[in-house]
């Protein structure tokens, strides 16, 4: 494995920046922005057919500009990934809110998902030096990413998004146990009376106790299109490698919710993974 001292991915400069492209120069690990590979983020296949505009509207990503590398979920494993001597930098500015729980299929394409919907600018975080909004927290199942070759039951998505329309996806593996979770299992029982909010609810408690994670850029596991067509790209993850536990009960309740909603593993195709330490403060 190999050890850095520090990385900041967030950081470096930019030299092209729209909703469809996120190039970073200057990476600690890279001798020139050739040899890295981000680079291959800007490999694309492009189409010229107009007709896709009409039936794609604002998602050009699903076949007008399909990107071919770069693509989430992957499979995390410690020996695979650098580790990072420095924790990240991260910050929650998050209080107590209402949400609102339901079963959402936002395309035809797409298959159920339990979404936990924030109030608009309600909750902040920032990672290194960047500011994101908390947008939703959704749940897959089984989870997406793998670790060490094991899929969990569920995978918990906590999504940000900053000033310039870029995402940011903290996510969370989700196990069964004896354990009751003091808020997802709230989400189950509140939800099996007919009751769709949640008040006083705190988001840190999505976050395990452990502050170690894996850092990777990405894409979105969502879209309009086919589950396994490509998606967006410029998606930075942070995934923790501690599980948080909920009663099999409420796993077997949202089994019921929700269909299998998981995008199959896609390759590394040479990106860098890091293993790291959150060094979070909560306000």
């Amino acid at each position: 494995m190999q050890c850095l001292k520090s990385f900041n991915p967030y950081s470096a400069n930019k030299l092209t920046h729209n909703r469809y492209q996120r190039f970073y120069t200057k990476l600690p690990h890279f001798t020139s922005f050739t040899d890295s590979p981000i680079i291959a983020r800007s490999k694309r296949v492009v189409s010229t057919k107009n007709s896709l505009m009409p039936r794609y509207g604002m998602f050009p990503f699903c076949h007008q500009m399909r990107i071919r590398q770069g693509q989430s979920p992957i499979a995390l494993s410690a020996k695979k990934s650098q580790r990072l001597l420095d924790p990240v930098p991260f910050r929650a500015h998050f209080k107590r809110i209402d949400v609102t729980v339901h079963v959402r299929t936002t395309w035809a394409t797409e298959p159920a998902i339990l979404t936990i919907d924030f109030p608009k600018d309600a909750c902040t975080f920032s990672l290194a030096e960047r500011h994101y909004t908390v947008q939703e927290f959704h749940i897959h199942r089984p989870s997406e990413h793998t670790l060490n070759k094991h899929h969990f039951p569920l995978e918990g998505h906590l999504v940000g998004i900053d000033d310039q329309g870029e995402y940011m996806v903290i996510a969370v593996f989700i196990d069964s146990g004896t354990e009751r979770h003091g808020f997802l299992d709230t989400v189950v029982e509140e939800y099996t009376k007919g009751n769709s909010m949640i008040t006083g609810f705190d988001p840190y408690a999505l976050f395990p106790t452990a502050p170690q994670c894996f850092f990777y850029h990405g894409s979105l596991t969502r879209s309009r299109c086919s589950k396994d067509d490509y998606i967006m790209t410029g998606v930075d993850w942070v995934v923790f490698s501690q599980p948080i536990i909920m009663l099999q009960q409420s796993i077997d309740f949202i089994s019921q919710l929700m269909p299998s909603n998981n995008r199959s593993l896609q390759g590394t195709d040479g990106r860098d993974v890091f293993l790291g330490d959150l060094a979070g403060e909560h306000d």
